[in-house]
C-alpha cells in the first residue's frame, strides 16, 4: 500500500510485485506485506545453493486466522487469504466507506460475511493479481500487431 503524504488525497494504491521492492515501489512511502516470511535468515548465505532454505510461514497473523476459520468454518490456504485481502482493497465500496480512515491508518480488513462471499471475492482478487502481474491467460490473446513485413525484431538502437 502507498501513504499519501497529503491527507486530501484517497487511498487508491495498492499493489503486488513477483520480485524485491523498496519503499518507493509506487512513489511516496510505499509500505510492503509479503505473502510469506522467512525465520533463520542470517544462517542462509545469499549465494550458497548448498545451503538449507529457511523456513516460510505466512505473513498473516494468528488472530486473523483465527477470526477467520471461525466465520468461515474452514481454514483457507494463504494465496486464498491474500486474494481475497487484494479484492477487497480495490472495492469501490470498500474505499468509500472507509475513505477517512484509510488516509489516516492502514487498511483495515474485515471479516467476509460467509463462505461464498470470501470464495467469490478470492476468486476475483486472484484474477485481479493475474492482471496485475502480466499472468492472466486473457492477456496472451491480445490481438495487437505489428501490421508490417519483417521479423518485427529491433536490430538497431
Amino acid at each position: 500500500t502507498i501513504r499519501s503524504e497529503a491527507k486530501d488525497v484517497d487511498f487508491s494504491h495498492s499493489s503486488i510485485s513477483s520480485f524485491v521492492t523498496d519503499i518507493h515501489y509506487v512513489g511516496g512511502q510505499s509500505y510492503i506485506f509479503p505473502l510469506y516470511i522467512y525465520h533463520d535468515e542470517s544462517k542462509v548465505k545469499l549465494l550458497d545453493e548448498k545451503a538449507s532454505k529457511p523456513e516460510c510461514v505466512p505473513n498473516i497473523s494468528k488472530e486473523f486466522l483465527y477470526a477467520l476459520k471461525e466465520a468461515l468454518c474452514t481454514e483457507p490456504t494463504p494465496e486464498e487469504i491474500f486474494y481475497y485481502i487484494y479484492a477487497v482493497l480495490y472495492s469501490p465500496t470498500y474505499r468509500k466507506r472507509y475513505e477517512e480512515f484509510l488516509k489516516i491508518d492502514f487498511p483495515r480488513v474485515p471479516l467476509p460475511p460467509n463462505l461464498e462471499k470470501f470464495k467469490n471475492l478470492s476468486e476475483l482478487g486472484k484474477e485481479l493479481v493475474e492482471l496485475h502481474l502480466l499472468k492472466h491467460p486473457s492477456l496472451s490473446e491480445t490481438e495487437i500487431g505489428f501490421p508490417v513485413s519483417g521479423s518485427n525484431t529491433v536490430e538497431k538502437v
